[in-house]
């Protein structure tokens, strides 16, 4: 019988608008619920929504793709009906998909630590929030638990699933050492990605940016949750200073709306020269769209552990203007892109001047580089497999050494 891993994500599918977490977990499923069984226990509404999902019973299995998920609404997120709920599972591990989420993540992980539930194996994913910049987010509430976890012993024998060397970092920084019998007990295993691009690395993509860059102009989008973490409100005041005649389009669910607030403002007072306007959310599906339709994505992220948004970009042809706060790095090099640090505005000025001259057919070779290159990014076997030795050493209690700059699994 398959081991049985009883996932809390704080979003899942049918819902859009909460981001890559769901997106990481429903691709997690695709690729492994053939070897393992997946139950996923979520909200029974999509993030920001009033009105709970059509057609779901809260509390039941329903049958999601290759897994089983259970909507809870506000009555079965109390702790003794999760408790109620992981005791009827009665699973091998659980993997929770936030730190800081009150209901999926510290209910469980106090529930555990006080004998409320068996203390199963725990995986925790923070899925960014232990970047630099999602930390100084709500910064006190976050510390005061964080130090209450610490004197607790909450986490102690918790294994961190970090999704590259740079979230693994992260880790440390604010967790501690993270270790168990001098071994760390982190394991980097990359966010497994959706299925590649149509077009193959060797066919000849598809020319995107489908509408053509115009000389002089230039086409910019941002598409993510509207929220502090992702950071408008500075994409718009790096747009304030710009030279050239700038289209923006903001699409994405709002997710703070004192802060949407604040980027209202900033909008209705930048030049003449940009024209912006926001466009609302966007289902998943349309997303390559959209971004084909612009001639560069524009994301100065506080931080992600991966940037499903920025991959999507990639392969609609739509290089990329992002921070240096996601796994997305050397995109110059690439010729596909650019990430700079969030100190330096001028620097993104400088880009969105100098993409504004460009000519038409130097953009589109670029588009024809960023889509061959989310081509050879797309989901290998040795990310499926590190997944798949993650939970094997939830189980086995298997630990990590470090490897230079990089983590690795240990040999069974």
């Amino acid at each position: 019988m398959p081991m049985t891993i009883l996932v809390f994500v704080p979003y899942y599918l049918p819902g859009y608008r909460s981001g890559g977490p769901a997106r990481s977990i429903a691709n997690l499923v695709a690729h492994l619920g053939a070897d393992l069984q997946f139950v996923v226990v979520t909200s029974d509404r999509d993030a920001g929504d009033a009105v709970p999902y059509a057609g779901i019973v809260p509390g039941q299995r329903t049958r999601v793709g290759r897994a089983d998920v259970i909507y809870l609404d506000a009555a079965g997120r109390r702790p003794g009906r999760i408790a109620a709920l992981i005791r009827a599972v009665r699973p091998d591990a659980l993997y929770l998909n936030s730190f800081f989420s009150p209901a999926f993540s510290i209910t469980v992980m106090l529930l555990r630590r006080f004998g409320r539930i068996p203390r199963l194996p725990v995986v925790l994913a923070p899925r960014g929030e232990f970047s630099a910049g999602a930390v100084k987010i709500k910064a006190a509430k976050k510390h005061a638990w964080l130090a209450a976890a610490r004197l607790l012993g909450i986490y102690d024998d918790v294994l961190w699933q970090a999704s590259s060397p740079l979230e693994a970092a992260d880790i440390r920084r604010c967790v501690g050492a993270v270790e168990r019998d001098g071994r760390s007990q982190i394991i980097v295993a990359p966010v497994i990605a959706a299925s590649a691009p149509s077009a193959a690395p060797n066919d000849e993509p598809a020319s995107t940016g489908a509408l053509g860059k115009a000389a002089g102009r230039l086409r910019v989008v941002f598409l993510s949750r509207v929220s502090p973490k992702k950071n408008l409100l500075g994409a718009l005041q790096i747009l304030g200073r710009v030279r050239g005649e700038l289209e923006f389009n903001i699409f994405g669910p709002v997710g703070d709306e004192k802060y949407w607030r604040r980027c209202r403002a900033l909008m209705e007072s930048l030049p003449a020269n940009v024209r912006v306007a926001y466009r609302g959310a966007v289902p998943s599906a349309e997303v390559p769209t959209v971004m084909a339709q612009h001639d560069l994505f524009f994301l100065p992220t506080f931080g992600e552990n991966y940037g499903h948004v920025i991959r999507e970009a990639l392969a609609a042809g739509t290089p990329v203007l992002v921070s240096d706060q996601t796994p997305w790095r050397d995109l110059r090099a690439a010729g596909v892109g650019w990430d700079l640090p969030l100190d330096r505005p001028d620097a993104f000025r400088d880009v969105l001047d100098s993409c504004i001259a460009t000519d038409p057919a130097t953009f589109a070779s670029w588009s024809d580089r960023a889509t061959r290159y989310a081509c050879r990014q797309a989901t290998d076997d040795d990310a499926i497999d590190a997944s798949r030795r993650l939970f094997r050493a939830a189980m086995k209690g298997a630990a990590v050494a470090d490897v230079g700059d990089g983590e690795r699994i240990n040999a069974w």
